[in-house]
Order: C-alpha cells, then sequence, then structure tokens
C-alpha cells in the first residue's frame, strides 16, 4: 500500500493520460493507483495465462491487449482484443529473407539457447546431447549457454573427452548476438517458453522444441508451449522427464521427417504478430 500511495504521487505529478501496465507484480501499485484516480488504464499480457496482478487489475481496466487468442477466455466483455507479442526489430528485418548459410556443410542446423543468463540444468543435460552429435554427426548446432553456463560447460565437455575445436559442426557460445540472423538461417530451435521468444520463433516460422521452465509463477511457460503445441507448431517435453539422449534423439528424427518440419513452420508462422506493435499503439489510442 506504501507504493500505491507513492504512484500515486507520481501520477499527479505527471498527469497522464493513460498508464498501462505490462504484466508482473512490478505494474501492480502504478496501475492500481491510476485506477483509483480516475485515470484511463490498459493491461498487456504476453503470457498465455494471466498472472495474479493483471486478473486483479483487468475488473478496471479500460482495455486488455492479449498475445493469444485463447488468453481472452479469462476476461469477460468487450474491452479485451488481440494484439500478439511484441517482436524485436531486429528480427524481424531478417524473417521471410533467404537463409544464410551457417556452416560449411549442408547438413541440418540446429539452435538451442534458454535465454539471455541461461538455465543450468537444461545445459548439463546439452553436455551428452553434445557429446552425442560430437561422435554421431548429421546435424549441426548452434547453442548459447549463458554468461554464468559458459565458464564450466566447456570444460565438462572436455572431460567428457570431446575437444570442441575440433567439432566442426558444434557451437557453443556464450551468448548469440546475432540472433535475427542465425534464427533465421536454422531449421530447428530448441528453447524455453518465455512469451517473447516464442513470439521471435513463430515471427520466423521456425519449428521448435520446447522445454518449458518449471521455475516460473504459475507454471506460465508451460501453457505457452502448449498453445504451440495444439496449433502444430511445436514438440513439447518437460525439463523433469527428459534427457540429453531422449533430447538428441527427438532432434535427429525432427530433421529426418522434413514434411512434419515444414507443417509446423507453416504452422508457427500462422501464430506470428509481426505488426504487435501496431497493433498496441492503435489500441492505446482508441482507448484514449
Amino acid at each position: 500500500m506504501s507504493a500505491v500511495r507513492a504512484a500515486k504521487r507520481v501520477i499527479r505529478e505527471q498527469n497522464p493520460d493513460i498508464v498501462v501496465g505490462t504484466g508482473g507484480y512490478a505494474c501492480f501499485p502504478m496501475v492500481y493507483a491510476a485506477q483509483k484516480l480516475g485515470v484511463k488504464t490498459a493491461l498487456l499480457e504476453v503470457n498465455a495465462t494471466p498472472g495474479v496482478a493483471l486478473k486483479r487489475l483487468a475488473a478496471k481496466a479500460d482495455c486488455i491487449m492479449v498475445s493469444f487468442e485463447e488468453t481472452k477466455a479469462f476476461f469477460k466483455g468487450s474491452k479485451t482484443v488481440y494484439t500478439g507479442s511484441p517482436v524485436r526489430q531486429e528480427l524481424l528485418e531478417y524473417a521471410g529473407k533467404a537463409k544464410e548459410p551457417l556452416f560449411p556443410n549442408d547438413d541440418p542446423t540446429v539452435l538451442c539457447f534458454w535465454g539471455s543468463v541461461g538455465a543450468m540444468y537444461m545445459n548439463k543435460k546439452m553436455e551428452r546431447f553434445i557429446y552425442r552429435l560430437a561422435g554421431e554427426g548429421g546435424f549441426n548446432l548452434i547453442q548459447g549457454a549463458g554468461s554464468a553456463n559458459f565458464k564450466w560447460m566447456p570444460g565438462e565437455i572436455k572431460d567428457m573427452g570431446i575437444e570442441l575445436s575440433n567439432c566442426s559442426n558444434i557451437r557453443l557460445m556464450e551468448y548469440i548476438y546475432d540472433m535475427g540472423r542465425v534464427m533465421n538461417s536454422c531449421d530447428l530451435v530448441i528453447c524455453r517458453a518465455g512469451a517473447s521468444t516464442l513470439a521471435e520463433v513463430c515471427a520466423c516460422g521456425k519449428p521448435s522444441i520446447i522445454i518449458p521452465s518449471p521455475y516460473v509463477t504459475g507454471n506460465h511457460q508451460e501453457k505457452n508451449a502448449r498453445a504451440l503445441e495444439r496449433a502444430g507448431a511445436a514438440l513439447v517435453a518437460l525439463e523433469s522427464e527428459i534427457d540429453g539422449d531422449m533430447l538428441f534423439e527427438m532432434t535427429r528424427e525432427l530433421l529426418h521427417d522434413r514434411k512434419k518440419l515444414s507443417e509446423m513452420s507453416k504452422n508457427a508462422l500462422s501464430l506470428a504478430s509481426t505488426d504487435a506493435l501496431e497493433r498496441i499503439y492503435r489500441a492505446i489510442k482508441e482507448t484514449l
């Protein structure tokens, strides 16, 4: 409540026409204060299932913007509009362009990343994945491990008998700085199920294997992932039920099924909202 009082002081000083909340507990005091002061409010929910903050704020919001059509069911009334989730402009500039060769061979390429900071448990599982790939080949791998994991992961892989510098089909990186180019040019993505990540995967029309993070509020990542799974755009595996060998086999099997990859790609594109920012802008403008 002290945060709400502080938010009211800010609103009185700034005198905004509208306050937009983008989810998470941090937006609650400001949006709640705006509603108490009679200022228009808009909410943007990028996850398939809304969090507690937005559920509490929704009743008095003037506009609710959602990134999944099925999320509308959580809110009543005509003030809920589908906008999709914003995608970085740098990624959109590559989406739909011709693929660039990422490796000096004709094998399919897998892009794997677990968010900007990585995920320790999944990177541990990927060590076995990389061990199998180094020995058996068949496809290429670009993996962003995250800065913390990159400090130990190459050493542990070396202890398994794999010298990554000798593996021309494997690139283990601390961070992928040219994500737009890499994602557009890969054949399959292995990733978490954050709303922004999935929006980018769909914008590039990429089939994906999704392992949602179990360490999030309300298990919302699995709900995001299941939305893509139902649309035929992704395969979903739970972290607690999969290991490196299983993920390797799943990846290899999917890469061999070119027809299924093509169908998943089309389904992913059907979910894309490359004009989400424009839709959000229009929704806010119309609310005003």
